[in-house]
């Protein structure tokens, strides 16, 4: 990874340069892009997120970005936590990612040191990592929030996977609305202060999300599901027959499926973030296998 044969600085004005970054107010007059730099050509869709995701928000981002990640570039700051969550969900699911840095794009000056290996999954998945930091310099503490009007000015959109009120990811909710671009948010308890900042977006209106198809008809994109989003296990087949055969509510479903409250809750809030059912005021439907 010590090889720097794959790096290159795009100006801003030229055509390898991200054209809807090109558009904010501030954009930086260069880059450095260690990497695919043609990924910078395509359509980009951001996901971010609490340093100190849940177990909830890391689920809803595995579940959430694969069916994204078919039609749009996942773009992330490979931070710890959600960030790097949004970039394995794309790896794992064999899609190229971009990381956008506060530092040098050289392996000496990324941070966290502990996302090296990271780093090198991206590079050779075809992927690119971005900065507008030259080689050699390291990570400071004011150059996170500049990083985060990279990673909002060149996406069309940002998922808020989960985000503290006061934490870093709520600037970049605030820029991704300077930038006129569309902005989308997991719902989460009330309880956890971790959700407080996304249910807050979600109050002032971002989009909601609870499946990758909220994301992808914002954009016009067709969100069939995927044969991996229709691999199910025994209970979650059993429900969803139930709920194909008829639409039902969600107290039906227990008494038909012979499920407890929270049992039928729980599968039906993972069948939805799948996006293979959906759930209006009273009904459950299941698309089509």
């Amino acid at each position: 990874m010590n090889d720097l044969t794959d790096w290159t600085i795009i100006h801003r004005g030229e055509h390898a340069y991200p054209p809807l970054l090109a558009q904010i107010n501030d954009p930086p007059a260069k880059i450095f892009v260690r990497g695919n730099s043609t990924l910078l050509q395509t359509k980009m869709f951001a996901v971010v997120g609490s340093r100190d995701v849940s177990d909830y928000g890391r689920r809803a981002i595995e579940t959430i970005v694969p069916p994204v990640a078919e039609h749009l570039t996942i773009v992330s700051g490979m931070a710890l936590g959600a960030d790097a969550a949004a970039h394995c969900a794309a790896l794992e699911n064999n899609r190229p990612t971009i990381a956008v840095l506060g530092c040098g794009v050289d392996d000496e000056s990324i941070y966290p040191r502990s996302h090296i290996a990271l780093a090198r999954r991206i590079l050779d998945s075809g992927g690119c990592i971005v900065s507008e930091y030259p080689i050699g310099e390291r990570a400071r503490p004011e150059y996170f929030p500049a990083r985060n009007r990279i990673v909002a000015g060149m996406s069309l959109g940002v998922l808020i996977a989960e985000a503290a009120r006061d934490s870093g990811t709520m600037i970049t909710a605030r820029l991704t609305l300077d930038y006129n671009r569309e902005l989308f948010a997991v719902p989460g308890s009330i309880f956890s202060k971790l959700c407080a900042g996304t249910n807050e977006i979600l109050h002032q209106g971002a989009h909601v999300v609870t499946c990758s198809a909220h994301i992808l008809t914002v954009f016009g994109i067709d969100h069939a599901p995927t044969q991996q989003s229709l691999l199910l296990s025994r209970s979650e087949r059993h429900v969803y027959d139930i709920i194909a055969r008829t639409s039902c509510s969600l107290s039906d479903l227990i008494t038909l499926a012979g499920l407890t409250p929270s049992e039928a809750i729980m599968i039906v809030s993972e069948l939805e973030l799948r996006g293979i059912i959906t759930r209006s005021t009273n009904n459950l439907s299941a698309r089509s296998m």
